[in-house]
């Protein structure tokens, strides 16, 4: 799963994406952050968890933004 979002990244550069640039490089660096807090490496379903958390982030972020 990492492996895919760090080849995403290397696509999203070599394509000028922006927006999916800055939005995968704010996954890597929460997955980072998790591993470093918990001290061992996350597993797929975790790190799945994360992305989904992400995402409602995002969502919410966007919801509120309109109001």
């Amino acid at each position: 799963m990492k492996n895919k979002l760090t080849e995403d990244m290397k696509a999203a550069m070599k394509s000028g994406d922006k927006v999916k640039l800055t939005t995968i490089r704010g996954v890597i660096s929460e997955l980072k952050k998790q591993e470093i807090d918990t001290r061992k490496e996350l597993t797929e379903g975790e790190i799945i968890s994360l992305i989904q958390k992400e995402i409602k982030k995002r969502r919410d972020t966007i919801e509120f933004a309109a109001q």
